[in-house]
Protein backbone atom coordinates (compact mmCIF):
# COMPACT_ATOMS: atom_id res chain seq x y z
CA UNK A 1 0.00 0.00 0.00
CA UNK A 2 2.94 2.09 0.55
CA UNK A 3 3.81 2.07 -2.78
CA UNK A 4 1.02 3.28 -4.19
CA UNK A 5 0.75 6.04 -2.41
CA UNK A 6 4.16 7.12 -2.73
CA UNK A 7 3.02 6.43 -6.92
CA UNK A 8 0.10 8.83 -6.55
CA UNK A 9 1.99 11.80 -4.61
CA UNK A 10 4.52 11.56 -7.29
CA UNK A 11 2.17 11.52 -9.76
CA UNK A 12 0.02 14.66 -8.26
CA UNK A 13 3.32 16.56 -8.09
CA UNK A 14 4.89 15.93 -11.75
CA UNK A 15 1.52 17.97 -12.40
CA UNK A 16 1.59 20.51 -9.40
CA UNK A 17 5.01 21.62 -9.41
CA UNK A 18 4.23 24.62 -8.34
CA UNK A 19 2.28 23.60 -4.83
CA UNK A 20 4.25 24.85 -2.04
CA UNK A 21 5.63 22.70 0.30
CA UNK A 22 4.87 19.70 -1.44
CA UNK A 23 8.27 18.33 -1.90
CA UNK A 24 8.69 18.37 1.34
CA UNK A 25 5.83 16.56 2.36
CA UNK A 26 6.45 14.13 -0.29
CA UNK A 27 9.78 13.57 1.08
CA UNK A 28 7.84 13.24 4.82
CA UNK A 29 5.71 11.01 3.69
CA UNK A 30 7.93 8.57 2.12
CA UNK A 31 10.29 8.60 5.01
CA UNK A 32 6.84 7.34 7.05
CA UNK A 33 5.93 4.56 4.98
CA UNK A 34 9.12 3.31 4.06
CA UNK A 35 10.43 3.06 7.66
CA UNK A 36 10.22 -0.77 9.08
CA UNK A 37 7.35 -0.98 11.93
CA UNK A 38 8.66 -1.56 15.00
CA UNK A 39 9.11 -4.71 16.26
CA UNK A 40 6.43 -5.73 19.05
CA UNK A 41 7.04 -6.36 22.69
CA UNK A 42 5.71 -9.42 24.26
CA UNK A 43 5.32 -9.11 28.09
CA UNK A 44 5.14 -13.11 29.16
CA UNK A 45 2.13 -13.31 31.13
CA UNK A 46 2.09 -13.90 34.69
CA UNK A 47 0.77 -17.13 36.39
CA UNK A 48 -2.86 -15.50 37.10
CA UNK A 49 -3.10 -14.10 33.61
CA UNK A 50 -2.22 -17.56 32.44
CA UNK A 51 -4.59 -19.19 34.21
CA UNK A 52 -7.37 -16.61 33.56
CA UNK A 53 -6.73 -17.25 29.77
CA UNK A 54 -6.68 -21.30 30.47
CA UNK A 55 -10.00 -20.74 32.14
CA UNK A 56 -11.74 -18.79 29.40
CA UNK A 57 -9.97 -21.01 26.62
CA UNK A 58 -11.95 -24.43 28.35
CA UNK A 59 -14.90 -22.29 29.46
CA UNK A 60 -16.06 -21.76 25.29
CA UNK A 61 -14.38 -25.15 24.23
CA UNK A 62 -11.98 -26.45 21.90
CA UNK A 63 -12.76 -28.08 18.45
CA UNK A 64 -11.60 -31.06 18.12
CA UNK A 65 -9.11 -32.25 14.50
CA UNK A 66 -11.17 -35.10 12.95
CA UNK A 67 -8.07 -37.10 13.02
CA UNK A 68 -5.15 -35.10 15.42
CA UNK A 69 -2.62 -38.75 15.15
CA UNK A 70 -0.17 -38.48 12.94
CA UNK A 71 -0.01 -39.83 9.45
CA UNK A 72 0.33 -43.71 9.74
CA UNK A 73 2.89 -44.99 6.80
CA UNK A 74 1.88 -48.81 6.29
CA UNK A 75 3.79 -50.82 4.36
CA UNK A 76 2.67 -51.68 1.11
CA UNK A 77 1.95 -55.57 0.61
CA UNK A 78 0.08 -57.90 -1.29
CA UNK A 79 -2.45 -60.78 -1.64
CA UNK A 80 -1.67 -63.94 -3.18
CA UNK A 81 -2.33 -67.29 -3.60
CA UNK A 82 0.29 -69.35 -2.36
CA UNK A 83 0.52 -73.20 -0.87
CA UNK A 84 1.06 -74.15 1.98
CA UNK A 85 2.97 -77.48 3.32
CA UNK A 86 1.10 -79.42 5.88
CA UNK A 87 2.74 -81.75 8.14
CA UNK A 88 1.80 -84.80 6.26
CA UNK A 89 3.58 -83.56 3.36
CA UNK A 90 0.44 -82.71 1.22
CA UNK A 91 0.02 -79.02 0.27
CA UNK A 92 -2.95 -76.73 0.41
CA UNK A 93 -3.45 -73.79 -0.93
CA UNK A 94 -4.15 -70.77 1.03
CA UNK A 95 -4.32 -66.52 1.30
CA UNK A 96 -1.12 -65.07 1.82
CA UNK A 97 0.19 -61.45 2.69
CA UNK A 98 3.40 -60.53 1.27
CA UNK A 99 5.75 -57.36 1.29
CA UNK A 100 9.45 -56.56 0.72
CA UNK A 101 9.97 -54.93 4.24
CA UNK A 102 11.13 -56.94 6.64
CA UNK A 103 7.56 -58.28 8.13
CA UNK A 104 7.31 -62.38 7.89
CA UNK A 105 4.62 -63.69 5.06
CA UNK A 106 1.49 -63.93 6.87
CA UNK A 107 -0.94 -67.21 5.48
CA UNK A 108 -4.38 -66.31 6.81
CA UNK A 109 -5.61 -69.99 8.30
CA UNK A 110 -9.15 -68.26 9.84
CA UNK A 111 -11.67 -66.03 9.39
CA UNK A 112 -12.74 -64.45 12.62
CA UNK A 113 -15.64 -62.13 13.79
CA UNK A 114 -16.70 -59.88 11.05
CA UNK A 115 -16.15 -55.62 11.99
CA UNK A 116 -17.73 -52.64 10.86
CA UNK A 117 -15.03 -52.08 8.21
CA UNK A 118 -13.98 -56.07 7.62
CA UNK A 119 -13.12 -59.13 9.20
CA UNK A 120 -10.57 -60.38 11.55
CA UNK A 121 -8.76 -63.57 10.59
CA UNK A 122 -6.26 -65.23 12.89
CA UNK A 123 -2.91 -65.54 10.66
CA UNK A 124 0.34 -67.79 10.94
CA UNK A 125 3.73 -66.59 9.95
CA UNK A 126 5.42 -68.43 7.01
CA UNK A 127 8.94 -69.41 5.23
CA UNK A 128 8.98 -69.49 1.39
CA UNK A 129 10.76 -73.25 0.57
CA UNK A 130 12.23 -72.37 -2.32
CA UNK A 131 12.43 -68.81 -3.86
CA UNK A 132 13.50 -70.39 -7.06
CA UNK A 133 10.25 -72.25 -7.35
CA UNK A 134 7.53 -71.36 -10.14
CA UNK A 135 4.95 -72.22 -7.69
CA UNK A 136 5.29 -70.51 -3.92
CA UNK A 137 5.16 -72.83 -1.33
CA UNK A 138 5.49 -71.61 2.21
CA UNK A 139 6.28 -73.96 5.73
CA UNK A 140 4.23 -73.21 8.47
CA UNK A 141 5.38 -71.82 12.46
CA UNK A 142 4.16 -72.37 15.55
CA UNK A 143 3.37 -68.17 15.91
CA UNK A 144 -0.10 -67.32 15.39
CA UNK A 145 -1.06 -63.41 14.79
CA UNK A 146 -4.87 -61.36 14.28
CA UNK A 147 -4.81 -59.70 11.29
CA UNK A 148 -7.59 -56.94 10.67
CA UNK A 149 -8.21 -56.59 7.67
CA UNK A 150 -9.98 -52.94 7.30
CA UNK A 151 -11.75 -51.78 3.96
CA UNK A 152 -10.44 -48.49 3.14
CA UNK A 153 -13.45 -47.14 1.68
CA UNK A 154 -16.72 -47.55 3.63
CA UNK A 155 -20.54 -47.16 2.30
CA UNK A 156 -21.60 -44.84 4.43
CA UNK A 157 -19.75 -42.17 7.16
CA UNK A 158 -19.47 -44.58 10.72
CA UNK A 159 -18.21 -43.15 14.19
CA UNK A 160 -15.39 -45.27 13.90
CA UNK A 161 -12.70 -44.32 11.36
CA UNK A 162 -9.89 -47.42 10.39
CA UNK A 163 -8.02 -44.23 9.47
CA UNK A 164 -8.26 -42.87 12.86
CA UNK A 165 -7.72 -46.13 14.49
CA UNK A 166 -4.29 -47.19 12.50
CA UNK A 167 -3.24 -43.62 13.54
CA UNK A 168 -4.10 -43.29 16.90
CA UNK A 169 -2.31 -47.47 17.25
CA UNK A 170 0.72 -46.60 15.53
CA UNK A 171 1.07 -43.20 17.30
CA UNK A 172 0.46 -45.54 20.64
CA UNK A 173 3.14 -48.27 19.22
CA UNK A 174 6.03 -45.30 19.42
CA UNK A 175 5.24 -44.19 22.78
CA UNK A 176 5.42 -47.38 24.15
CA UNK A 177 8.63 -47.65 22.57
CA UNK A 178 9.82 -44.60 23.46
CA UNK A 179 8.51 -45.41 27.25
CA UNK A 180 6.41 -42.18 27.13
CA UNK A 181 3.67 -41.95 29.60
CA UNK A 182 4.83 -43.88 32.39
CA UNK A 183 3.33 -41.50 34.84
CA UNK A 184 0.16 -43.55 33.90
CA UNK A 185 1.37 -46.11 37.12
CA UNK A 186 3.22 -48.39 34.56
CA UNK A 187 6.40 -48.05 35.66
CA UNK A 188 8.35 -48.91 32.34
CA UNK A 189 6.00 -52.03 31.86
CA UNK A 190 3.81 -52.72 28.71
CA UNK A 191 0.82 -50.98 28.76
CA UNK A 192 -2.48 -53.13 29.08
CA UNK A 193 -3.26 -52.09 25.03
CA UNK A 194 -3.34 -54.44 22.20
CA UNK A 195 -1.06 -52.57 20.15
CA UNK A 196 -0.21 -53.34 16.26
CA UNK A 197 3.11 -55.64 15.42
CA UNK A 198 2.85 -53.99 12.23
CA UNK A 199 0.43 -52.53 9.93
CA UNK A 200 0.60 -53.37 6.11
CA UNK A 201 -2.20 -51.97 2.67
CA UNK A 202 -2.84 -52.82 -0.66
CA UNK A 203 -5.28 -50.92 -3.21
CA UNK A 204 -8.28 -51.92 -1.34
CA UNK A 205 -7.46 -52.48 2.02
CA UNK A 206 -5.32 -51.99 5.69
CA UNK A 207 -4.22 -54.98 7.25
CA UNK A 208 -3.41 -54.43 11.00
CA UNK A 209 -1.05 -57.27 12.61
CA UNK A 210 -1.73 -57.28 16.09
CA UNK A 211 -1.14 -60.27 19.05
CA UNK A 212 -3.45 -62.51 18.89
CA UNK A 213 -5.85 -62.52 22.08
CA UNK A 214 -7.25 -65.53 24.27
CA UNK A 215 -10.61 -64.74 24.47
CA UNK A 216 -13.69 -62.09 24.21
CA UNK A 217 -14.21 -60.75 28.17
CA UNK A 218 -17.86 -60.62 27.85
CA UNK A 219 -18.35 -63.69 26.79
CA UNK A 220 -16.04 -64.73 29.76
CA UNK A 221 -18.32 -62.83 31.57
CA UNK A 222 -21.64 -64.10 30.19
CA UNK A 223 -19.90 -67.47 30.78
CA UNK A 224 -19.34 -66.65 34.56
CA UNK A 225 -23.27 -65.38 34.76
CA UNK A 226 -24.77 -68.25 33.63
CA UNK A 227 -22.89 -70.59 36.09
CA UNK A 228 -22.89 -68.68 39.07
CA UNK A 229 -26.17 -66.50 38.47
CA UNK A 230 -24.26 -63.16 40.06
CA UNK A 231 -21.59 -60.69 38.74
CA UNK A 232 -18.36 -61.33 39.98
CA UNK A 233 -16.85 -61.17 43.41
CA UNK A 234 -14.77 -57.97 44.43
CA UNK A 235 -11.81 -59.69 44.62
CA UNK A 236 -12.15 -61.11 41.19
CA UNK A 237 -13.64 -57.90 39.71
CA UNK A 238 -10.72 -55.61 41.31
CA UNK A 239 -8.06 -58.01 39.38
CA UNK A 240 -9.71 -57.38 36.08
CA UNK A 241 -10.33 -53.47 36.92
CA UNK A 242 -6.74 -53.30 37.75
CA UNK A 243 -5.87 -53.76 34.29
CA UNK A 244 -8.11 -51.91 32.78
CA UNK A 245 -7.62 -48.67 35.19
CA UNK A 246 -3.45 -49.15 34.32
CA UNK A 247 -4.34 -48.92 30.70
CA UNK A 248 -6.41 -46.19 30.83
CA UNK A 249 -3.89 -43.94 33.19
CA UNK A 250 -1.38 -44.54 30.91
CA UNK A 251 -3.91 -43.39 27.77
CA UNK A 252 -5.18 -40.58 29.62
CA UNK A 253 -1.40 -39.61 30.63
CA UNK A 254 -0.75 -39.25 26.61
CA UNK A 255 -3.76 -37.44 26.35
CA UNK A 256 -5.47 -40.07 24.42
CA UNK A 257 -9.32 -40.58 25.80
CA UNK A 258 -10.58 -43.97 24.34
CA UNK A 259 -14.36 -43.21 23.95
CA UNK A 260 -15.85 -46.09 23.54
CA UNK A 261 -15.00 -48.08 26.55
CA UNK A 262 -17.46 -51.21 27.30
CA UNK A 263 -16.55 -54.44 28.17
CA UNK A 264 -17.18 -55.24 23.84
CA UNK A 265 -13.55 -54.03 23.75
CA UNK A 266 -12.03 -55.59 26.42
CA UNK A 267 -9.87 -58.68 25.33
CA UNK A 268 -8.12 -61.44 27.53
CA UNK A 269 -4.57 -62.26 26.55
CA UNK A 270 -2.90 -65.91 27.14
CA UNK A 271 -1.66 -64.99 30.89
CA UNK A 272 -5.18 -63.65 31.44
CA UNK A 273 -5.04 -60.01 31.27
CA UNK A 274 -7.72 -57.76 30.27
CA UNK A 275 -6.51 -55.77 27.32
CA UNK A 276 -8.21 -53.10 25.63
CA UNK A 277 -9.04 -52.98 22.09
CA UNK A 278 -11.12 -51.04 19.62
CA UNK A 279 -9.66 -47.58 18.94
CA UNK A 280 -11.54 -46.37 16.20
CA UNK A 281 -12.67 -43.93 18.02
CA UNK A 282 -10.12 -42.58 20.02
CA UNK A 283 -9.37 -38.72 20.36
CA UNK A 284 -6.57 -36.85 20.98
CA UNK A 285 -6.99 -33.97 23.15
CA UNK A 286 -4.55 -31.43 24.80
CA UNK A 287 -4.07 -31.98 28.58
CA UNK A 288 -2.40 -28.71 30.58
CA UNK A 289 -0.55 -30.28 33.11
CA UNK A 290 -2.33 -27.81 35.64
CA UNK A 291 -5.93 -28.18 34.93
CA UNK A 292 -6.70 -31.17 33.68
CA UNK A 293 -7.97 -31.93 29.82
CA UNK A 294 -9.47 -29.38 28.01
CA UNK A 295 -12.98 -29.52 27.08
CA UNK A 296 -14.27 -30.40 23.77
CA UNK A 297 -17.15 -28.09 21.81
CA UNK A 298 -19.58 -29.90 19.78
CA UNK A 299 -19.90 -30.16 16.04
CA UNK A 300 -22.02 -31.80 13.61
CA UNK A 301 -20.26 -34.90 13.23
CA UNK A 302 -18.60 -35.57 16.55
CA UNK A 303 -18.95 -36.58 19.01
CA UNK A 304 -22.15 -36.69 20.87
CA UNK A 305 -23.14 -40.01 18.91
CA UNK A 306 -19.91 -41.85 19.86
CA UNK A 307 -19.85 -44.73 22.41
CA UNK A 308 -22.22 -47.69 23.42
CA UNK A 309 -25.57 -46.36 24.51
CA UNK A 310 -25.30 -48.24 28.35
CA UNK A 311 -21.74 -46.39 28.62
CA UNK A 312 -22.76 -43.31 27.81
CA UNK A 313 -21.83 -40.51 30.10
CA UNK A 314 -24.84 -37.59 30.77
CA UNK A 315 -22.60 -34.72 29.14
CA UNK A 316 -22.72 -36.67 25.94
CA UNK A 317 -26.47 -36.19 25.56
CA UNK A 318 -26.22 -33.14 24.43
CA UNK A 319 -29.55 -32.05 26.04
CA UNK A 320 -31.55 -29.94 24.65
CA UNK A 321 -32.43 -26.80 26.64
CA UNK A 322 -35.76 -27.15 27.12
CA UNK A 323 -35.85 -31.08 28.14
CA UNK A 324 -32.73 -29.95 30.61
CA UNK A 325 -34.52 -27.05 32.14
CA UNK A 326 -37.47 -29.77 32.96
CA UNK A 327 -35.09 -31.89 34.86
CA UNK A 328 -33.48 -29.02 36.67
CA UNK A 329 -29.85 -29.68 35.07
CA UNK A 330 -27.67 -27.59 32.76
CA UNK A 331 -27.74 -28.16 29.40
CA UNK A 332 -24.03 -29.12 28.33
CA UNK A 333 -22.32 -27.67 25.25
CA UNK A 334 -18.77 -28.95 25.20
CA UNK A 335 -17.17 -31.65 27.56
CA UNK A 336 -14.05 -33.60 28.52
CA UNK A 337 -13.44 -36.96 26.66
CA UNK A 338 -11.37 -38.32 29.51
CA UNK A 339 -13.91 -38.10 32.38
CA UNK A 340 -16.50 -39.71 30.18
CA UNK A 341 -14.03 -42.29 29.83
CA UNK A 342 -14.58 -42.50 33.25
CA UNK A 343 -18.17 -42.73 33.30
CA UNK A 344 -18.02 -46.14 30.92
CA UNK A 345 -15.44 -47.30 33.81
CA UNK A 346 -18.16 -46.63 36.38
CA UNK A 347 -20.61 -48.42 34.60
CA UNK A 348 -18.19 -51.43 33.59
CA UNK A 349 -17.50 -51.71 37.29
CA UNK A 350 -21.01 -51.18 38.12
CA UNK A 351 -22.05 -54.46 35.83
CA UNK A 352 -19.11 -56.61 36.76
CA UNK A 353 -19.64 -56.51 40.49
CA UNK A 354 -23.36 -56.82 40.50
CA UNK A 355 -23.88 -58.88 36.83
CA UNK A 356 -26.69 -56.40 35.59
CA UNK A 357 -26.62 -53.06 33.53
CA UNK A 358 -27.44 -50.15 35.92
CA UNK A 359 -30.00 -48.51 33.07
CA UNK A 360 -32.71 -51.71 32.78
CA UNK A 361 -35.42 -50.60 30.22
CA UNK A 362 -36.14 -52.02 26.95
CA UNK A 363 -34.57 -50.49 23.63
CA UNK A 364 -36.28 -48.89 21.31
CA UNK A 365 -34.09 -49.01 18.20
CA UNK A 366 -34.27 -52.32 16.15
CA UNK A 367 -34.49 -55.58 17.56
CA UNK A 368 -34.92 -53.98 20.82
CA UNK A 369 -31.69 -52.38 20.43
CA UNK A 370 -30.77 -49.85 23.53
CA UNK A 371 -30.18 -46.44 22.22
CA UNK A 372 -28.73 -43.12 23.06
CA UNK A 373 -32.70 -41.57 23.70
CA UNK A 374 -33.48 -44.53 26.28
CA UNK A 375 -31.58 -44.07 29.09
CA UNK A 376 -33.81 -40.54 29.07
CA UNK A 377 -36.44 -43.49 29.74
CA UNK A 378 -34.59 -44.65 32.31
CA UNK A 379 -35.56 -44.37 36.14
CA UNK A 380 -32.41 -44.51 37.41
CA UNK A 381 -30.18 -42.36 34.96
CA UNK A 382 -33.08 -39.62 35.29
CA UNK A 383 -32.01 -39.75 39.19
CA UNK A 384 -28.54 -39.79 38.34
CA UNK A 385 -29.07 -36.55 36.33
CA UNK A 386 -31.55 -34.76 38.57
CA UNK A 387 -29.16 -35.22 41.60
CA UNK A 388 -30.28 -38.33 43.11
CA UNK A 389 -26.45 -39.96 42.94
CA UNK A 390 -26.83 -43.70 42.76
CA UNK A 391 -29.62 -43.86 45.16
CA UNK A 392 -31.82 -45.19 42.16
CA UNK A 393 -29.75 -48.32 41.85
CA UNK A 394 -30.00 -49.47 45.18
CA UNK A 395 -32.05 -52.04 43.62
CA UNK A 396 -29.07 -54.57 42.48
CA UNK A 397 -27.17 -53.49 45.42
CA UNK A 398 -28.57 -56.42 47.96
CA UNK A 399 -27.99 -56.15 51.19
CA UNK A 400 -24.16 -56.89 52.17
CA UNK A 401 -23.64 -57.67 48.50
CA UNK A 402 -21.02 -55.05 47.80
CA UNK A 403 -18.46 -53.24 50.45
CA UNK A 404 -18.42 -49.49 51.47
CA UNK A 405 -15.53 -48.59 49.48
CA UNK A 406 -17.40 -50.76 46.09
CA UNK A 407 -20.38 -48.64 46.39
CA UNK A 408 -18.41 -45.64 46.87
CA UNK A 409 -16.39 -45.79 43.87
CA UNK A 410 -19.41 -46.60 41.92
CA UNK A 411 -20.62 -43.65 43.23
CA UNK A 412 -17.90 -41.46 42.11
CA UNK A 413 -17.38 -42.71 38.41
CA UNK A 414 -21.17 -42.47 37.61
CA UNK A 415 -21.50 -38.37 39.05
CA UNK A 416 -23.42 -36.60 37.22
CA UNK A 417 -20.77 -33.49 36.99
CA UNK A 418 -17.99 -34.39 35.22
CA UNK A 419 -15.50 -32.42 37.71
CA UNK A 420 -16.48 -34.87 40.67
CA UNK A 421 -15.31 -37.98 39.17
CA UNK A 422 -11.92 -39.10 39.74
CA UNK A 423 -9.30 -39.63 36.95
CA UNK A 424 -7.84 -42.88 36.43
CA UNK A 425 -4.33 -42.02 38.04
CA UNK A 426 -6.47 -41.21 41.25
CA UNK A 427 -8.66 -44.19 41.22
CA UNK A 428 -5.30 -46.29 41.10
CA UNK A 429 -5.18 -45.26 45.20
CA UNK A 430 -8.74 -45.10 45.79
CA UNK A 431 -9.68 -47.58 49.03
CA UNK A 432 -11.25 -50.26 47.19
CA UNK A 433 -7.89 -51.07 45.20
CA UNK A 434 -6.15 -51.21 48.57
CA UNK A 435 -8.38 -53.76 50.35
Amino acid sequence: MGDDVLRLLRSYAEHRADAPGLAEALAFLSAVLLRPPPAPTLQPLNSSASKKLLDSIMAVGFKAEWNAFPTPHPVPCRVMRAGLRLSTGEITPMTVLVNEAGVPPLILTQKGPRTLTGFVFQAMPVQLEDPSAAEPVYQGSSERYAVKKIRKRTERPMAEDPRRELACLMWLKAMAETGEGRGGGLAGAAPPINLPLAVLEDTQNFYLVMPLLEEDFLDAFNRHLISARRGFSEQEAKGMLKDIVTGLAWLHALGVAHHDMSLENVMLNAHGQCVLIDFGQAIKVPVPSSAGAAKFAFQTRWPGSYGKAHYMAPELLNLEARFAQSLGVTSNRSFDPLKADMFALGVIMFILVTGTTPWSFNGSGPNGMFRAVDLLRSPAYISMLTGGGIEGLSHAFAQGQLSEAAVDLVGRLLARDPAARPTASEIQAHPWFSE
